[in-house]
C-alpha cells in the first residue's frame, strides 16, 4: 500500500495590501511505500540533535519553527532516500486573481481544485500501483480547514483511502510539511536552497495560474 502524504504552505488570502498575505500557495505530496521509511528519516534527524534538544523534543517537527541544522539534516536525509517521490503544485495567486477577476471561485473550492490538479498529475505520471489500494494522508490541523466532503470527492474513481491524522501518527506528514515549506521558499523568496537538497526526488514541480 503506497502512502501519499500531503501538506501545504502559504495562504489563500487575496488581499495583497495585507503584509501577511502570500503571493503563492503551495501544495505538495510526498509518496512513499510506507510510513516506516519516513520514520527512519525522522529518527536520523533526532539522533543528530544535541542531547538537550533531543530530551525536549515533542516528537513532531514543524519546519517553520526549526533551526537550520534540523532543516538541513531532514531534507538531506530525505534526498538520500531514492524510494520516495515528491510532486508539488504552486498557485500564483496574483496571476489567478488577474485572470479570474470577479469570476474567482470561493476559497474552499480553489483549495480543492488545486488538490484535484495535483491528484490528477499523480495518476497521469503513473506514480501509484493500479492493482492495490493506496492511502492518502492529510494533517489534522487548522491549516486544513478546507478539507471537507468536496475534498474527499476528489478521489472518486481512484483506489485511494483518505485519512486525516496527526503528524505524530504518521511521520510522513512531518516530511511533507518540510517539503511544502521548501517549495514555498523557492517561489515566495526565490530561494532554492532547501528544494535543492531533495531535487533528485521531485517528479514534477509546476505553477498554475488558474485553479
Amino acid at each position: 500500500m503506497i502512502h501519499i502524504f500531503m501538506d501545504e504552505s502559504g495562504d489563500l488570502g487575496f488581499d495583497f495590501e495585507k503584509s501577511n498575505t502570500s503571493r503563492y500557495f503551495v501544495m505538495s505530496f510526498v509518496i512513499a511505500e510506507n510510513d516506516y521509511r519516513c520514520r527512519k528519516i525522522i529518527a536520523k534527524v533526532v539522533k543528530k540533535m544535541p542531547l538537550r534538544e533531543r530530551s525536549n523534543f515533542s516528537g513532531v517537527f514543524h519546519c517553520n519553527k526549526e533551526n537550520e541544522d534540523v532543516r538541513h539534516n531532514l531534507l538531506s536525509a530525505l534526498g538520500n532516500d531514492e524510494n520516495i517521490s515528491v510532486i508539488s503544485v504552486t498557485l500564483d495567486k496574483v496571476k489567478y486573481k488577474s485572470v479570474c477577476g470577479e469570476n474567482m471561485l470561493p476559497v474552499g473550492e480553489i483549495y480543492n481544485s488545486v488538490c484535484k490538479t495535483l491528484i490528477n498529475r499523480v495518476f497521469e505520471k503513473d506514480l501509484l500501483p493500479h492493482n492495490e489500494k493506496n492511502i492518502f494522508i492529510a494533517s489534522r490541523r487548522e491549516t486544513n480547514k478546507y478539507i471537507n466532503n468536496l475534498f474527499v470527492d476528489n478521489f472518486n474513481g481512484y483506489n485511494v483511502d483518505v485519512v486525516i491524522a496527526h503528524p505524530n501518527t504518521y511521520k510522513g506528514l512531518q516530511i511533507a510539511d518540510f517539503v511544502a515549506w521548501s517549495f514555498f521558499r523557492q517561489y515566495e523568496y526565490e530561494s532554492s536552497k532547501y528544494t535543492n537538497l531533495f531535487r533528485n526526488l521531485v517528479v514534477e514541480d509546476f505553477i498554475i495560474k488558474r485553479a
